[in-house]
């Protein structure tokens, strides 16, 4: 899973207008579509070029949250 971060609508390159709490969720899908199927996950984290770094970091960090997470969830 290469989970992005320039989607981001505050991201200077994406030119998207996805959410922060929108990000998490696209996380959070693709972390138990691939459980639900008993698929590992692996995540890299990439991009990142929002206004604010803290945004950035936020982003990366539910990202890593929900990978967390995945570890917890029944296969």
């Amino acid at each position: 899973m290469v989970a992005g971060a320039d989607p981001y609508r505050e991201d200077q390159l994406g030119g998207l207008a996805v959410t922060l709490a929108g990000l998490q969720a696209r996380d959070r899908l693709v972390v138990h579509a691939c459980a639900a199927r008993r698929i590992p996950v692996v995540g890299v984290l990439a991009g990142g070029y929002a206004h604010r770094l803290s945004d950035t970091v936020a982003i990366h960090c539910n990202t890593t949250r929900e990978v967390l997470a995945w570890s917890s969830l029944p296969r």
